[in-house]
């Protein structure tokens, strides 16, 4: 479970929902800082104050695609999280 793949993925998605949601309001992010702080941005306006947290598993992913440090276990919680987020995420899109 600890190939390139699942990790790719899981940051992939959840960086592109927080492109989307800020696109929908005209913002192009183009820096890991904006993205933190987009997220930061709709745990505020939004309620969802979990996101922030969420949020870190696929920072965890996207460093151990390249850094390879987590374990097996550890990296298939953090994809279920991603997935978490995304559906959390998902519905803003479609207010």
């Amino acid at each position: 479970m600890t190939t390139s793949w699942p990790l790719k993925r899981g940051w992939g998605a959840a960086a592109e929902i927080v492109k989307a949601l800020a696109a929908r309001e005209g913002r192009e992010l183009k820096s890991h800082g904006e993205f933190h702080k987009e997220i930061a941005r709709l745990a505020t306006t939004t309620g969802y104050e979990d996101v922030r947290h969420i949020w870190l598993s696929a920072v965890a992913l996207h460093q151990n695609f390249y850094e390879n440090w987590l374990p097996p276990e550890i990296v298939e919680k953090s994809i279920e999280d991603v997935k978490k987020l995304v559906e959390k995420l998902k519905k803003l899109l479609q207010l």
